[in-house]
């Protein structure tokens, strides 16, 4: 039983982290907060009128929101476009204020 919790916790985070780091991709690459903001909440509400596959719950949002975040046009164009000069962080989550 605590085994099942800990995988399930795990893949939480996983998917968390993904989500995270596609969010600061996003920023990275200077979307608005309000286009942030839109595909968040545009998530909330698919995921609240019609759940994914049958699923609810974190899990199933999580998993909406980085099909949004990845979906988004920026991303596929940084995507297909050559790599950047810039420098890499470290830590991809870092986020300055």
């Amino acid at each position: 039983m605590v085994e099942t919790e800990r995988v399930r916790l795990s893949l939480l985070e996983e998917k968390l982290m993904d989500v995270l780091q596609l969010l600061q991709r996003l920023r990275d690459l200077n979307i608005s907060k309000r286009a942030l903001g839109k595909i968040l909440l545009n998530t909330l509400d698919a995921c609240k009128d019609a759940p994914p596959e049958g699923r609810c719950g974190p899990v199933a949002i999580l998993d909406a929101l980085r099909q949004a975040l990845a979906g988004c046009e920026l991303l596929q164009r940084e995507l297909s476009a050559p790599a950047s000069t810039a420098p890499a962080l470290a830590n991809p989550l870092l986020i300055s204020c």
